[in-house]
């Protein structure tokens, strides 16, 4: 994980002394004289405080927020605030990717299309284990999708599929996990954690030890994404510079389409032939 800049780590030190509210301020103050991404995780320290003294209620409540309250009063500043400034859309309330209801969509808008770069899930508390399992099994799907079409809008082969690295995430209560999904052979999709569990502070003694592993987590989330959603704007300005240019189509049979049996489904639809498919 990559260390926090000699900058924020002073900034800390000297806060040291400072009571809640006065902390707010010292670093939202700070974030001012501050650039790029320090600026960011300036402004989202500063809405963490915010969190753990004035809006303390809602941390001491989440177990009983529903889970758009969850979103909206504890996660949606983190991400939106990462992710300002770049050409990635962050695409809130539940809705489709590819058939697929999502929580928070991370796309590159271009010519009036959403492309879905990475997807996360909320759930607001862990009660059910079983919804727990669902989402998780949903979210690599919504991976999965993600990974065939930019194989497909990159018209690759076999290996160079292979390179193509999708990041999800699920979210539950105060606690997220980020995975990462790879094409490892034809028709296989490996997940894997990306870095450790994101724990959201619940108190100021907990807030630094956040800011130095889960938020560079996010932070490199974020850059992962960013990333990806440049190569491929790259990729379709080229394929709106190339009208007419002959290309040959790459072998794609060794993606794998996506297939969810509806849970409210009264029988097992029809199994189509490309579950069999080597």
């Amino acid at each position: 994980m990559p260390a926090l800049s000699d900058y924020l780590v002073g900034l800390f030190r000297q806060s040291e002394k400072l009571d809640g509210t006065k902390k707010r301020q010292h670093f939202v103050c700070a974030s001012f004289d501050s650039h790029h991404d320090d600026k960011k995780r300036l402004e989202i320290i500063g809405s963490i405080y915010k969190n753990l003294t004035t809006r303390k209620k809602i941390l001491e409540s989440w177990r009983t927020l529903s889970e758009w309250s969850s979103i909206v009063k504890i996660w949606s500043d983190l991400f939106e605030v990462a992710f300002e400034e770049t050409d990635v859309e962050l695409i809130w309330g539940d809705t489709l990717n590819d058939k697929l209801r999502v929580d928070l969509r991370l796309c590159l808008r271009y010519e009036n299309k959403d492309y879905d770069i990475a997807n996360i899930e909320f759930k607001k508390n862990s009660k059910d284990k079983n919804l727990v399992i669902e989402d998780e099994v949903k979210v690599l799907i919504e991976g999965k999708s993600i990974a065939n079409k930019l194989v497909n809008i990159y018209n690759m082969n076999f290996e160079e599929s292979k390179k193509i690295k999708v990041l999800t995430g699920q979210i539950v209560g105060l606690r997220g996990m980020l995975k990462e999904l790879a094409i490892v052979a034809p028709g296989a999709y490996v997940a894997q954690s990306f870095g450790q569990t994101i724990k959201y502070p619940t108190s100021d003694g907990k807030l630094k030890p956040f800011v130095e592993q889960g938020l560079q987590l996010i932070f490199v989330f974020k850059d992962h994404v960013v990333r990806e959603a440049n190569r491929l704007k790259s990729r379709l300005m080229d394929e709106d510079n190339n009208f007419g240019s002959q290309s040959t189509d790459e072998d794609q049979s060794f993606l794998k389409n996506v297939w969810r049996v509806k849970k409210d489904a009264k029988k097992f639809p029809q199994v189509h032939e490309d579950i069999f498919r080597n």
